[in-house]
């Protein structure tokens, strides 16, 4: 059986419990690296594919997101008992518990359109208040300089709260079987909560990515299921449940694993 090492609590290091989320994800992978690889493998597969259907393809892609998220959930369980990560998995969600995922996927997919609206008035109001007089050159850098500033601020006020809602979702409706807008409102509470530890855990994640795509994109497919793996670590910690276990119906419970 494998268990997550157990991190400080001490006021001290309340901050570097974001280090620690990544670093028991880490160790997960480490533990059975082949199979996490093709799992995360298959999820970017799928979702490939889903992005190459006419029309729905990236709508579709984003309403599954969390039912594919919740196939690593039950993966990193099945790991905690013994039981290798099986490309199987990845459609468990889907099989238990598909209503209250897919809810959540539905709920941010609204969540970024309603950003995505804010932020292009926004960037339309800035563009309308630069003076038509102005040098060309100057406007240019100027508009570059705003739409950055208009992006960030509508990233920090819109697009956060709404990743940040989603972040620990999808493991709320596996492992406490909540509603899906009772567990992104939870997520997001949880995350404002600990601030300090998600932003360094969302810098350092971000600093990953970077040196994972530097050498051709060759550091990614380690990457993305660590990236994965750490809401299962995050939760574990930020909830005290080091060995959770999912809320499916009692006939499936020797088959959640399959």
């Amino acid at each position: 059986m494998t268990s997550l090492p157990t991190p400080p609590t001490s006021p001290q290091t309340q901050t570097l419990r974001g280090w620690f989320w990544i670093r028991d994800a880490f160790f997960l992978l480490k533990q059975q690296p082949k199979a996490w690889l093709m799992l995360a493998g298959c999820h970017f597969l799928v979702s490939a594919l889903m992005h190459f259907l006419p029309g729905i393809g990236q709508l579709l892609a984003v309403l599954c997101a969390p039912a594919f998220l919740a196939g690593f959930l039950y993966a990193a369980v099945g790991q905690q008992m013994g039981i290798p990560p099986r490309w199987q998995q990845l459609f468990a969600g889907f099989r238990l518990q598909p209503v209250p995922l897919l809810t959540v996927g539905v709920y941010y997919l609204v969540g970024m359109v309603l950003a995505a609206i804010v932020l292009g008035i926004g960037l339309g109001i800035w563009g309308s208040s630069v003076p038509a007089e102005s040098d060309a050159l100057l406007r240019s850098a100027q508009s570059v300089d705003g739409q950055m500033t208009v992006l960030l601020i509508g990233f920090l006020l819109f697009l956060l709260p709404v990743a940040l809602a989603y972040w620990l979702a999808p493991a709320l409706v596996v492992f406490q079987g909540l509603p899906a807008l009772r567990a992104m409102w939870l997520s997001l509470l949880t995350a404002l909560k600990h601030w300090p530890a998600v932003l360094l855990y969302l810098v350092l994640m971000a600093a990953l990515l970077g040196l994972a795509i530097i050498p051709f994109g060759l550091g990614l497919p380690i990457w993305l299921p660590m990236a994965l793996l750490t809401v299962f670590t995050a939760y574990c910690d930020l909830f005290q449940q080091p060995t959770p276990q999912p809320m499916v119906p009692e006939q499936d419970t020797a088959h959640f694993l399959e």
